[in-house]
């Protein structure tokens, strides 16, 4: 009985490894033309890349501000 799921699995192992490198090989299909009116800017129907904002708190920052004053207990500036 071991010997049938060996045999089993072997062969769908074998068949998904076989998908997956045929579907490497096969040609896919080309995008769509963009149909736009020619300009002289060659990068104007470049796609502008884009960051996603950090999520949570990640992207908040907490700036203190500085003081305008020095504390008096700083030292007296080197000569």
């Amino acid at each position: 009985m071991s010997a049938i799921f060996g045999v089993l699995f072997s062969s769908v192992a074998i068949l998904l490894v076989w998908r997956f490198v045929a579907s490497l090989f096969q040609p896919r299909e080309p995008a769509e033309p963009i149909e736009a009116e020619p300009t002289d800017d060659r990068f104007s129907n470049a796609p502008a890349f884009r960051k996603n904002p950090p999520k949570g708190r990640s992207g908040a920052a907490a700036v203190a501000e500085p003081e305008d004053d020095p504390p008096a207990d700083c030292l007296p500036p080197y000569r």
